[in-house]
């Protein structure tokens, strides 16, 4: 028993640094150390299932192996559970990456009914799909198109089909809008967050970012991309941001853009009498 605790060893210490790193990583980097943690399961199932043959031949079916069969058995349907429910689960996210791609390669006027018509729900999108919707139609900072050379008109007309079919407006979505200074999306993602009642639409932690985009000084390094969170701020105010939100250490919403110098025509229409503490 000893000789068999020490050669599984490797093969579960292996399997779980496998499996935590695969859960760190995304897209296909993540489904390749996957692959790797389920090949090392498969090979401690083989050690198991020989240990077990090897009780069998040495002493037969007595008393005292049926404690260790037992326990042996049941790791051993774990591990093939287990191995089950990641296949299927990485089946599925390669798919919906798939899916993706293909409607990224599509003409814009059979998205819709690809969307209508596909297996792959967008309100359950996997890590998989995630990358590769970001991929194919989220925008990069540094480029004026979304990654892939998508036009700009067709890349918002995609968001807004996914969100009115189920995508989920969250946290991930908008931050990564607002790091990449995405007006567009920011603005369909606002509205479908209102559509939906969420209890906060224009989460303070980005409005922080977006006011700590703003690089007024012409020769700053980020100062290219300040139009780009001015319009985000219109957009904030437009629907709804008040401008007397407190932002913690940073104060109220004008003060911290005070800060950062931002126009006035920025909160243009709103209060700006806001009560001070």
């Amino acid at each position: 028993m000893t000789v068999f605790v020490l050669a599984s060893l490797p093969f579960l210490l292996g399997a779980a640094v496998l499996f935590a790193m695969s859960n760190r990583a995304s897209g296909w980097d993540a489904m390749n150390l996957g692959i790797y943690a389920g090949v090392a399961l498969l090979g401690w199932a083989a050690l198991v299932i020989g240990f077990l043959i090897w009780l069998v031949i040495r002493d037969g079916l007595v008393a005292s192996n049926i404690l260790p069969l037992a326990i042996l058995g049941s790791l051993v349907c774990a591990a093939l559970w287990w191995g089950g429910s990641w296949w299927l689960q990485e089946n599925a996210c390669s798919r919906d990456a798939a899916f993706y791609d293909a409607i990224a390669a599509a003409p814009l006027e059979q998205r819709a009914a690809m969307v209508e018509d596909a297996r792959n729900n967008p309100a359950e999108i996997t890590r998989c799909g995630r990358d590769s919707l970001v991929y194919h139609f989220g925008r990069d900072l540094f480029d004026s198109l979304a990654v892939g050379s998508t036009a700009e008109h067709e890349r918002l007309a995609t968001w807004a089909l996914l969100l009115e079919h189920g995508l989920p407006a969250d946290d991930p979505i908008f931050h990564g809008a607002v790091n990449n200074a995405d007006s567009g999306l920011v603005r369909l993602l606002i509205e479908k967050r209102l559509d939906e009642n969420h209890p906060e639409a224009i989460p303070s932690g980005i409005v922080q970012k977006s006011v700590s985009g703003v690089e007024m000084n012409p020769d700053g390094p980020y100062h290219a991309h300040t139009s780009d969170y001015l319009e985000i701020l219109r957009i904030f105010f437009a629907l709804g941001l008040d401008p007397c939100r407190r932002l913690g250490a940073d104060g109220t919403v004008i003060e911290a853009m005070k800060r950062r110098d931002v126009p006035d025509d920025v909160w243009q229409g709103t209060s700006v009498h806001c009560e001070t503490s």
